[in-house]
């Protein structure tokens, strides 16, 4: 699962302009947007010293940068968005609060035909035993309201190498969501 060629291959195939990435980190599936021409709003708490959203990226033209906490569920500007992403964050929040709260708030940002794309740890991933802070997930977990489609799911296991778990292999899913136009979305 390269996550880059997902993003790639749905900026062939959809009208995508405006994207929402929740979790921003250092700003990398953001300006991985902003160069298929998408404006994009990068939301991130900045809490994590290796991963900080860097100061050169809030001046570029087309990322819009807010420090918020994804728990108080921020909305910083009134749009609806062709593509939410929400790439390795779930695993740092309270799962209650992940499928109660965020999950229902990342549905309602989509526009009609829009996409959420989110990625998730399972619970047989390497770090669940040395981190309890952490959630995870399957994908019976991820239940979508009446209006979404689950388009697209996939597992892969990937190696990795980082602090303070050093090598080590983790459990991915990848869940593709389209919000699903409404007769009376149409225009006529």
């Amino acid at each position: 699962m390269r996550l880059e060629e997902k993003l790639a291959t749905l900026f062939h195939h959809q009208k995508i302009s405006a994207v929402l990435d929740l979790g921003a980190g250092d700003g990398r599936w953001s300006i991985f947007c902003a160069s298929y021409g998408a404006k994009v709003v990068a939301i991130d708490n900045q809490s994590k010293p290796d991963r900080q959203f860097p100061e050169y990226l809030t001046l570029h033209p087309a990322i819009h940068f807010f420090q918020a906490d994804l728990k108080e569920l921020p909305r910083p500007c009134d749009q609806r968005y062709d593509l939410i992403l929400l790439f390795n964050v779930i695993i740092f929040l309270k799962k209650s609060f992940v499928l109660s709260q965020l999950l229902p708030y990342a549905l309602s940002q989509p526009n009609p035909e829009g996409r959420l794309c989110l990625t998730f740890f399972f619970f047989d991933d390497q770090t669940m035993g040395v981190n309890q802070k952490l959630s995870f997930y399957t994908f019976e977990d991820f239940q979508l309201p009446e209006g979404y489609t689950l388009t697209h799911c996939e597992e892969k296991y990937l190696q990795d190498s980082h602090p303070p778990y050093g090598e080590h292999q983790h459990h991915l899913g990848y869940l593709e969501i389209i919000k699903k136009q409404k007769k009376s979305d149409h225009i006529f």
